[in-house]
């Protein structure tokens, strides 16, 4: 017997009636112009991602930091939604940010950086993040850090308190997570995985670390790193960060709260700017089901069923209404992508039994 459990949609609409400030949003949809920002709010300033950087541990001071190679440092790969990004060790993004200084003081201290990431090597310190400036007076780093497939950071308030820790949950290798780091450092910096909070730290962060530096600051250093390793850990010398794959990045101008956050939900839930947004446009029954999945569409649409580790399980097309066999697919997680012929796409979670 096949049981279909739906959980509820969030459309593209939804996202924009109740989040503001979306400013950057990289999903390497587009094979032409892979880094393309395709964020409906491009905000103040340079918004966009440069590429695919890499470290060189034995370079010079100022020339460590280099542009990676596709084919040998870094690979497109079929993610959740099409195209993600495989990145080698050592190789991160280079994103400028665009944001002018908020929230207080010089730099940037109110943002959101959103990555839907998955990893593979347990014992690997991964530094999803991180931003500038890096003033050393506290003496540790800036990064949000996956240790041990734990969410945390080793940065520290300007009062030098002690390393801020990680979350007592633990992630699981090959597993899509979507990562959420929300911060508001006049308070705190808050982690979210997959909706829900699994890491907070309180204290005052106003231009210490870990701030952005303001494009109307110093536009020059108005950057952030996504999925780079943190090579200054002395826990991590020499640098061991390991592989990753990484589906999307989105960047909000602004410190989003926790219904937000649960609003973003999982890898499952698309950010792109084609999302349908008439939640009406397609109906999947019957709840509970046997053995058949029916889908209802509006118009002509390509359909996908996505597995958990982002392999695509069935494609078809649709019209009007389509029953499926899904009699031999394994019991677990699916997501449901259905691309209307004018490009539009929503997405939803089914749950197999």
């Amino acid at each position: 017997m096949v049981v279909i459990a739906i959980t509820t949609m969030v459309s593209r609409a939804q996202i924009q009636k109740e989040i503001e400030g979306f400013v950057g949003l990289y999903d390497f949809a587009d094979i032409e112009n892979i880094f393309k920002n395709t964020a409906p709010e491009p905000g103040v300033g340079l918004v966009m991602c440069e590429g695919v950087m890499k470290f060189l541990p034995d370079a010079p001071s100022g020339e460590d930091d280099q542009p990676s190679i596709q084919g040998e440092d870094w690979d497109v790969i079929d993610g959740i939604y099409n195209n993600a990004i495989s990145l080698k060790a050592h190789n991160w993004f280079k994103i400028w940010h665009g944001i002018p200084a908020n929230g207080g003081g010089d730099y940037v201290n109110d943002f959101t950086v959103v990555v839907d990431v998955r990893f593979y090597e347990p014992s690997g310190i991964y530094s999803l993040l991180e931003v500038n400036p890096t003033p050393s007076q506290n003496g540790y780093t800036s990064e949000m850090e996956i240790a041990d497939m734990k969410v945390g950071s080793v940065g520290a308030p300007s009062s030098g308190e002690d390393p801020l820790g990680f979350s007592d949950n633990t992630l699981t290798t090959e597993t899509w997570y979507r990562i959420v780091y929300s911060a508001k450092l006049a308070e705190g910096i808050y982690i979210y995985v997959d909706g829900e909070l699994w890491h907070s730290m309180e204290g005052d962060f106003l231009d210490a670390r870990p701030a952005l530096y303001g494009a109307d600051n110093n536009p020059d250093d108005a950057a952030i790193k996504v999925g780079g390793n943190n090579e200054r850990l002395p826990i991590n010398d020499p640098p061991r960060d390991g592989d990753k794959e990484i589906d999307m990045i989105a960047i909000f101008n602004r410190t989003l709260s926790a219904q937000e956050v649960a609003v973003l939900g999982s890898p499952d839930i698309f950010l792109g700017v084609n999302d349908i947004q008439n939640e009406n446009s397609i109906k999947v029954y019957p709840n509970p089901a046997k053995d058949v999945l029916n889908i209802s569409v509006t118009q002509t649409s390509k359909l996908e069923i996505i597995n958990v580790t982002g392999q695509m399980v069935e494609s078809t097309w649709l019209e009007g209404q389509t029953s499926i066999d899904v009699s031999q697919l394994n019991k677990g997680i699916y997501f449901i992508k259905v691309t209307a012929n004018d490009g539009n796409t929503v997405s939803q979670k089914v749950i197999i039994e």
